[in-house]
């Protein structure tokens, strides 16, 4: 995981994992607010759904382009791949820790199951 998780970075950068991780939640926040307004506009929870889905999406393109392109001002082209990788692996080991942590995939895979035991 941690391999696949450092090529990732390494090909999208760090101003492209920035920017989708920025826009997933920004795109998730803005549907929670969202959906009380649609359903009360909407008379069928599809067309609710739909409008927040499409609203959704546009938020999320407008905020990964905002930030990929503001990133790559501030940060060169080696050293944003370079960031990426490093990001990467450290998402990784965020991701087997927090999985550690819960007790999630313990009987599963055997880093998560080794992991937590330094854990807890």
């Amino acid at each position: 995981m941690a391999a696949v998780m450092a090529i990732f970075g390494g090909f999208s950068g760090f101003s492209g994992i920035l920017a989708f991780g920025s826009a997933v939640a920004l795109a998730v926040f803005s549907l929670s607010l969202m959906w009380p307004f649609a359903i009360a506009r909407f008379e069928t929870p599809w067309a609710a759904a739909l409008a927040v889905f499409i609203a959704a999406i546009l938020v999320f393109a407008i905020v990964r382009f905002a930030i990929k392109k503001t990133v790559r001002v501030v940060v060169s082209q080696p050293s944003d791949s370079i960031f990426g990788m490093v990001f990467g692996l450290v998402l990784a080991a965020g991701i087997v820790f927090a999985w550690a942590k819960t007790g999630l995939l313990a009987e599963h895979s055997a880093i998560v199951t080794w992991v937590s035991a330094y854990v807890r």
